[in-house]
Protein backbone atom coordinates (compact mmCIF):
# COMPACT_ATOMS: atom_id res chain seq x y z
CA UNK A 1 0.00 0.00 0.00
CA UNK A 2 2.44 2.28 0.83
CA UNK A 3 5.89 3.32 -1.23
CA UNK A 4 7.75 3.44 1.54
CA UNK A 5 7.87 -0.08 2.21
CA UNK A 6 10.54 -0.30 -0.64
CA UNK A 7 13.83 -0.65 1.02
CA UNK A 8 15.83 1.57 2.29
CA UNK A 9 19.18 2.29 0.77
CA UNK A 10 22.07 1.73 3.02
CA UNK A 11 25.69 2.70 3.08
CA UNK A 12 28.07 0.36 5.16
CA UNK A 13 25.06 -1.44 6.25
CA UNK A 14 22.92 1.46 8.01
CA UNK A 15 19.99 3.13 6.49
CA UNK A 16 19.94 6.13 5.58
CA UNK A 17 17.18 8.82 7.24
CA UNK A 18 17.04 12.50 7.42
CA UNK A 19 14.83 13.85 10.05
CA UNK A 20 13.88 17.48 8.34
CA UNK A 21 12.27 20.48 10.47
CA UNK A 22 10.83 23.58 8.54
CA UNK A 23 8.77 26.10 10.53
CA UNK A 24 6.18 24.61 12.69
CA UNK A 25 6.65 21.20 11.04
CA UNK A 26 9.07 17.63 10.60
CA UNK A 27 9.18 15.06 8.44
CA UNK A 28 11.21 12.02 8.05
CA UNK A 29 13.41 11.05 4.37
CA UNK A 30 14.75 7.98 3.40
CA UNK A 31 17.10 7.45 0.59
CA UNK A 32 15.60 4.96 -1.66
CA UNK A 33 17.42 3.72 -4.31
CA UNK A 34 19.94 6.70 -3.92
CA UNK A 35 17.32 9.46 -4.39
CA UNK A 36 16.25 10.63 -0.64
CA UNK A 37 11.98 10.00 -0.06
CA UNK A 38 9.68 12.00 2.16
CA UNK A 39 8.13 9.32 3.70
CA UNK A 40 4.09 8.94 4.68
CA UNK A 41 2.97 8.06 7.72
CA UNK A 42 -0.01 5.64 8.00
CA UNK A 43 -2.45 8.16 6.75
CA UNK A 44 -0.88 9.19 4.01
CA UNK A 45 0.36 12.81 5.34
CA UNK A 46 4.06 13.67 4.41
CA UNK A 47 4.31 16.46 7.51
CA UNK A 48 3.64 16.47 11.04
CA UNK A 49 2.77 19.57 13.13
CA UNK A 50 5.77 20.04 15.86
CA UNK A 51 3.16 20.82 18.43
CA UNK A 52 3.61 18.68 21.91
CA UNK A 53 0.43 18.13 24.10
CA UNK A 54 -0.05 17.38 27.95
CA UNK A 55 -3.87 17.23 27.96
CA UNK A 56 -4.18 13.73 28.45
CA UNK A 57 -2.47 11.03 30.71
CA UNK A 58 -0.05 10.05 27.99
CA UNK A 59 2.21 13.14 25.75
CA UNK A 60 0.57 13.35 22.30
CA UNK A 61 2.71 14.85 19.61
CA UNK A 62 1.76 15.86 15.70
CA UNK A 63 -2.05 16.47 14.38
CA UNK A 64 -3.72 15.22 17.71
CA UNK A 65 -1.45 17.65 19.62
CA UNK A 66 -2.17 20.62 17.77
CA UNK A 67 -6.00 19.78 17.47
CA UNK A 68 -5.86 19.73 21.46
CA UNK A 69 -4.57 23.22 20.78
CA UNK A 70 -8.07 24.07 20.24
CA UNK A 71 -9.37 23.18 23.59
CA UNK A 72 -6.59 22.97 26.11
CA UNK A 73 -4.19 25.71 24.34
CA UNK A 74 -2.34 25.98 27.93
CA UNK A 75 -1.69 22.04 27.41
CA UNK A 76 -0.04 22.36 24.13
CA UNK A 77 3.82 24.04 23.14
CA UNK A 78 4.56 24.90 19.89
CA UNK A 79 6.80 27.40 17.70
CA UNK A 80 9.48 24.94 19.42
CA UNK A 81 12.22 26.00 16.46
CA UNK A 82 12.04 29.62 17.54
CA UNK A 83 12.90 29.25 21.07
CA UNK A 84 15.58 26.20 21.68
CA UNK A 85 19.22 27.18 22.13
CA UNK A 86 17.97 31.24 22.84
CA UNK A 87 17.88 32.85 25.93
CA UNK A 88 14.72 33.88 27.21
CA UNK A 89 15.77 37.87 26.67
CA UNK A 90 15.97 37.03 23.01
CA UNK A 91 13.04 35.12 22.36
CA UNK A 92 9.81 36.97 20.78
CA UNK A 93 6.99 35.97 23.08
CA UNK A 94 3.69 35.04 21.02
CA UNK A 95 0.32 35.67 22.79
CA UNK A 96 -1.39 32.42 21.07
CA UNK A 97 0.96 30.83 23.34
CA UNK A 98 -1.02 28.78 26.29
CA UNK A 99 2.29 27.55 27.62
CA UNK A 100 4.99 29.46 29.32
CA UNK A 101 9.09 30.03 29.26
CA UNK A 102 10.46 29.76 32.69
CA UNK A 103 14.00 30.24 33.50
CA UNK A 104 16.25 28.78 35.56
CA UNK A 105 20.04 28.62 36.10
CA UNK A 106 19.75 30.79 32.79
CA UNK A 107 18.20 27.65 30.87
CA UNK A 108 14.57 28.14 29.46
CA UNK A 109 12.10 25.78 30.01
CA UNK A 110 8.69 25.43 28.56
CA UNK A 111 6.45 25.29 31.28
CA UNK A 112 2.34 23.60 30.04
CA UNK A 113 -0.41 22.45 32.51
CA UNK A 114 -1.02 18.70 32.66
CA UNK A 115 -4.04 16.93 34.37
CA UNK A 116 -2.13 17.19 37.32
CA UNK A 117 -0.82 20.51 36.73
CA UNK A 118 1.83 22.90 35.59
CA UNK A 119 5.25 20.97 34.62
CA UNK A 120 8.28 22.21 33.16
CA UNK A 121 9.92 20.45 30.40
CA UNK A 122 13.70 21.27 29.07
CA UNK A 123 14.11 21.69 25.72
CA UNK A 124 15.78 18.42 24.83
CA UNK A 125 12.53 16.72 26.34
CA UNK A 126 10.17 18.48 24.44
CA UNK A 127 12.70 17.41 20.97
CA UNK A 128 12.46 14.10 22.23
CA UNK A 129 9.33 13.52 22.06
CA UNK A 130 9.20 13.98 18.41
CA UNK A 131 12.08 12.56 17.88
CA UNK A 132 10.55 9.41 19.41
CA UNK A 133 7.66 10.15 16.78
CA UNK A 134 9.50 10.28 13.89
CA UNK A 135 11.68 7.35 15.34
CA UNK A 136 8.58 4.96 15.37
CA UNK A 137 7.03 6.28 12.35
CA UNK A 138 10.43 5.32 10.49
CA UNK A 139 10.29 1.90 12.03
CA UNK A 140 6.96 1.07 10.96
CA UNK A 141 6.43 2.42 7.79
CA UNK A 142 10.21 2.12 6.49
CA UNK A 143 10.12 -0.81 8.22
CA UNK A 144 14.03 0.17 9.04
CA UNK A 145 15.71 -0.32 12.54
CA UNK A 146 18.48 2.65 12.52
CA UNK A 147 20.76 4.39 15.21
CA UNK A 148 22.72 7.21 13.11
CA UNK A 149 20.63 10.12 11.41
CA UNK A 150 21.01 13.28 9.70
CA UNK A 151 19.44 16.62 10.60
CA UNK A 152 18.10 19.10 8.03
CA UNK A 153 17.05 22.49 8.67
CA UNK A 154 15.50 25.22 6.58
CA UNK A 155 17.38 27.75 8.55
CA UNK A 156 21.35 27.54 10.47
CA UNK A 157 21.19 26.19 13.82
CA UNK A 158 23.83 28.09 15.88
CA UNK A 159 26.07 25.57 18.73
CA UNK A 160 23.56 25.47 22.00
CA UNK A 161 20.82 24.16 19.12
CA UNK A 162 22.71 22.16 17.75
CA UNK A 163 23.92 20.82 21.21
CA UNK A 164 19.87 20.29 22.22
CA UNK A 165 19.15 18.24 19.05
CA UNK A 166 22.12 15.92 19.68
CA UNK A 167 21.11 15.09 23.58
CA UNK A 168 17.35 15.07 22.01
CA UNK A 169 18.42 12.16 19.58
CA UNK A 170 20.75 10.68 22.25
CA UNK A 171 17.57 9.88 24.72
CA UNK A 172 16.13 8.24 21.93
CA UNK A 173 19.39 6.32 21.74
CA UNK A 174 19.95 7.68 18.08
CA UNK A 175 23.30 9.73 16.77
CA UNK A 176 23.34 12.71 14.15
CA UNK A 177 25.80 12.39 12.25
CA UNK A 178 25.51 15.45 10.40
CA UNK A 179 23.54 18.63 10.23
CA UNK A 180 21.89 20.38 6.39
CA UNK A 181 20.42 23.22 5.88
CA UNK A 182 18.20 23.15 3.06
CA UNK A 183 15.54 24.88 0.92
CA UNK A 184 12.63 22.66 1.56
CA UNK A 185 9.48 22.71 -0.17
Amino acid sequence: MFSDRLAATTINGRPQIKFVFRDNLCAIKVLKKGIWELSQDHFGNVWTPLYHSTAEVTVATGKKAKDHYEKFPKHVVFDVLKIIGKPLNQIKIDPKWGFKLVEKNEVVYFQSETIFGAKSYTREMILSAFFKALKLQTLSTANVKFEEIRITTDFELNESQKAIFEKAAEMNFLKIVSFHIANIE
